[in-house]
């Protein structure tokens, strides 16, 4: 079975946007760390060159 991926792209790029944790705040002006731990079984994903996180405001 041949797997696609989630999200939508173009070419090589994807955009996949999941709502993770509602009504948390972020009380300081500041920098805050963030931790991305891939969840498969390969050591690698192929192809994956970048990740990235975008913050935004709930409505």
């Amino acid at each position: 079975m041949k797997r696609k991926w989630l999200g939508n792209g173009i070419g090589d790029i994807y955009d996949n946007q999941i709502p993770f944790k509602r009504n948390v705040r972020f009380p300081l002006a500041g920098n805050y760390s963030f931790e991305i731990q891939q969840g498969t079984r390969k050591d690698n994903i192929p192809l994956i060159m970048d990740v990235g996180l975008r913050i935004e405001k709930a409505e």
